[in-house]
């Protein structure tokens, strides 16, 4: 027997034993097991009796950063199928670096791998992982590829100045509160298709080096995308903006998309166009202001 999650998963976490076994009888590892059930020793719902001690904060990231260093010291290795452009994911990815629906409880920051003495996280796979608390990334440096599909991140989330060197993927996460990717700088493609912003949302400053996919994602509350620079094509058809939405000052160089976006208020001032702009069934419920908007190519607002 082993982790009932990690058997569907090229059972990764087979290394880490089992702390929890719930009433019907399935085992769950450190990292799948509720976040009520992080314990420090194994117990058995069917038996009864007091939950052994949950185990720290500061013990349980320990555990996160030291699968993280083992695969940087070993070396990259990662396994991948090719990608599945109806899904916008790789049919099978295995980085060694897999955290794929694990439950972190606890706040947790990985700034210190900021490429300072070639410290770098590596290709790292969160695919429908949990983070209960505060995520703080800021300032981090992803090496390769970054998994977060699926990923539902409760609390505040931080990725200001953050690096990612490979393509990144947010393909239909949830961030219930503010997220902020501040001066962030995605060198590969980057996927938040079908992504919800619940809190205030923040991509100021940003550079986007490929293609930029928001497309079907929903911001509930302010978007700022003001002086950030798309280098791809930007892409954001179908997309939902419940509040104000500013793209101030910014430059797309290739396409960009907004068919069939929804505005509720909307700031295009001083944006420039350098590629062909869809606006085709665009809908501005309130004030939409494009002052000194500078369109270089065709522009289509059917």
């Amino acid at each position: 027997m082993g982790c009932c999650v990690g058997e569907k998963l090229s059972n990764w976490c087979e290394e880490y034993g089992i702390v929890y076994i719930d009433a019907a009888g399935k085992e769950y590892c450190i990292f799948h097991a509720p976040a009520d059930c992080k314990l420090t020793e194994l117990y058995d719902e069917r038996k009864g009796g007091d939950k052994p001690d949950l185990m720290e904060a500061e013990q349980f990231n320990g555990l996160v950063f030291a699968r993280i260093d083992g695969v940087i010291e070993a070396g990259v290795d990662e396994k991948r199928d090719e990608w599945d452009h109806t899904q916008l994911l790789f049919k099978t990815w295995s980085p060694r670096c897999d955290f794929s629906y694990a439950i972190l409880p606890f706040a947790i920051t990985f700034s210190k791998y900021n490429n300072r003495d070639k410290n770098q996280l590596p290709p790292i796979n969160f695919i429908g992982s949990q983070f209960w608390s505060n995520a703080k990334f800021k300032k981090s440096q992803f090496c390769g590829d970054a998994d977060f599909s699926n990923s539902h991140f409760s609390e505040v989330t931080d990725f200001d100045n953050t690096q990612f060197n490979g393509n990144s993927y947010f393909y239909d996460s949830q961030f219930s509160k503010d997220t902020s990717f501040i001066s962030s700088k995605f060198n590969g493609h980057v996927v938040f298709y079908s992504s919800q912003f619940k809190g205030y949302t923040y991509f100021t400053s940003s550079q986007f080096s490929g293609d930029a996919d928001f497309t079907r994602s929903q911001f509930n509350a302010k978007a700022y995308f003001s002086r950030s620079h798309f280098n791809g094509k930007a892409d954001f058809s179908e997309s939902l903006l419940k509040e104000d939405a500013d793209f101030s000052d910014v430059k797309i160089q290739k396409q960009a998309i907004f068919t069939d976006v929804k505005f509720i208020k909307s700031n295009f001032d001083q944006m420039e166009f350098n590629g062909p702009v869809y606006f085709d069934n665009t809908i501005f419920e309130n004030e939409a202001s494009f002052k000194n908007t500078i369109f270089h190519d065709y522009s289509h607002f059917e």
